[in-house]
C-alpha cells in the first residue's frame, strides 16, 4: 500500500509516496479500503505510525493523518472554527467540502468510541509545486496558468477582475507540515496547512509575469469565485511548530523550472478529476 515508517521520514518521502500512488499502481476507487485498513491497524496497535498517501490531490489519507482541503471552507478561516458569513451561517463548498468532513467525523468516532488520539487531521490550502497536475482541463490555478503560458496563449485570459484573494502554499512546506502533524499529533483535531498569506489573483499573475514573458488579460464578464480565502495557521504554528518558509516567487520559479523539464509527466499519472 505504499507506507513508510515515520521515523526518519522527510518531506520528499511524502511527495514521493504521493507520486507512487499517482503512478496508478493501485486499483482505482480503493481509497476507502485503504483508510479502513489504516484505521483497523491503528486500533490494534496504537503505537503504529506510518505515512500512507493516495492519488486524489483533493483529499489524501496519510496513515494517522487525514488530509482534507480548504474546500471545507469558503472564506477566511479561524484556527478552531469555520468561517461564518455576516448572516451567521456556515458556508462550505457543499459536496466536496462535506465529503471531506465526513472522513473527519470517522476519525472523531474512533476518538469517542475507543479514546484514541493518535489521529491527526490537516487541512491544506491551494498546494502547488513540482509534480503537480498540469492538465489544463482540471488543474488548479497555478499549474493551469503555467501550462497556458508555456503553450503560448496570447493573451492568457484570466477569469474575473483579479481581486479574489487566495492562500497558496508550496508543496514542500505542506509536506513538512504533514510530518510535523504526524510527529506531534493534533489529538484528533485539525490544523490548517497554508502559507498564512493572501495574494490576489492579479498579484499571482503579475508575479509570474515578472520572470516569464507573456501577455495576459482579465475577463471581468467571467466569475471570480469567493472573494477571499486565507488560512489561519496560528494553531499549526503553536501545536506542531509549522513554519512555511517558501516565498511565492521562489515556489513559482521552482515549479516553472520543474514543469519546463517535465512537461509531459502529468500525462503518465492517474487523474481522478478527468472524466471517463
Amino acid at each position: 500500500l505504499g507506507y513508510k515508517l515515520v521515523n526518519g521520514a522527510t518531506p520528499d518521502d511524502v511527495v514521493t509516496l504521493t507520486r507512487l500512488w499517482l503512478s496508478d499502481e493501485l486499483p482505482r476507487n480503493s481509497e476507502s479500503k485503504v483508510l479502513g485498513i489504516a484505521l483497523r491497524s491503528l486500533k490494534r496497535d496504537t503505537s503504529l505510525k506510518f505515512i500512507l498517501a493516495y492519488s486524489d490531490p483533493a483529499v489524501g489519507h496519510l496513515g494517522t493523518i487525514y488530509q482534507a482541503t480548504n474546500w471545507v471552507y469558503t472564506g477566511l478561516t479561524a484556527k478552531d472554527r469555520l468561517y461564518r458569513d455576516a448572516d451567521g451561517k456556515e458556508y462550505l463548498d457543499m459536496f466536496p467540502g462535506w465529503a471531506k468532513r465526513m472522513a473527519e467525523l470517522q476519525v472523531q468516532a474512533y476518538k469517542t468510541q475507543y479514546g484514541m488520539e493518535n489521529f491527526a487531521i490537516v487541512r491544506p490550502c491551494n498546494v502547488y509545486g513540482p509534480g503537480d497536475n498540469f492538465d489544463p482541463k482540471n488543474a488548479m490555478v497555478i499549474p493551469t496558468l503555467m501550462y497556458r503560458i508555456y503553450n503560448k496563449e496570447d493573451p492568457v485570459i484570466v477569469w474575473g477582475d483579479g481581486k479574489a484573494i487566495r492562500d497558496f502554499a508550496y508543496s514542500r512546506d505542506v509536506a513538512e507540515g504533514v510530518i510535523l502533524a504526524l510527529y506531534h499529533g493534533t489529538k484528533g483535531g485539525f490544523v490548517n496547512l497554508g502559507s498564512g498569506k493572501g495574494f490576489s489573483i492579479r498579484e499571482l499573475v503579475e508575479t509570474l509575469h515578472g520572470f516569464i514573458p507573456f501577455n495576459f488579460q482579465f475577463d471581468t464578464s467571467k466569475p471570480a469565485g469567493f472573494p477571499k480565502r486565507i488560512m489561519d495557521i496560528s494553531l499549526a504554528r503553536h501545536m506542531i511548530d509549522y513554519n512555511p518558509t517558501t516565498a511565492l516567487i521562489d515556489g513559482l520559479k521552482r515549479t516553472w523550472e520543474w514543469f519546463v523539464n517535465n512537461r509531459d509527466e502529468y500525462l503518465k499519472k492517474q487523474n481522478y478529476f478527468k472524466e471517463d
